[in-house]
């Protein structure tokens, strides 16, 4: 089967894990402000960091260098490549799911992405 299912809960969800890598863009955003909540995320521009392929547990293999901090981050997931490999019969809605997020000291981010041929959800685990 294509799934993997979890025996550990995350709140009222069952953990789901694919066997298909995924491949993500990380983006660092272009600001001058050392706060980034007084920033517009609309009229922010990126700079690439990294371009990795998550493994057979849906995660990366080793984690990426340490993020600046206080930062404003994008992480891109190329959701229309996985949709065409895993649910053939389905065409992919969104070819990709881009979450832009706040990075700030001495704090540990991961970002969890649930997707189906038709929506996509994630939130800030621990």
């Amino acid at each position: 089967t294509a799934y993997e299912i979890c025996a550990c809960l995350v709140g009222s969800e069952m953990c789901i894990r694919d066997r298909y890598g995924m491949q993500l863009l990380l983006e660092k955003a272009n600001v001058c402000a050392t706060d980034p909540s007084k920033v517009d995320p609309l009229q922010l521009t990126y700079s690439e960091l990294a371009r990795v392929r998550t493994d057979d547990n849906g995660r990366l293999a080793a984690p990426l260098e340490p993020l600046e901090a206080p930062h404003t981050y994008r992480v891109t997931f190329m959701t229309g490549e996985y949709c065409a490999r895993v649910h053939t019969a389905q065409r992919c809605f969104y070819p990709l799911a881009s979450v832009l997020f706040n990075v700030e000291p001495d704090e540990h981010y991961h970002i969890p992405l649930l997707v189906s041929p038709f929506g996509y959800s994630t939130y800030r685990g621990n």
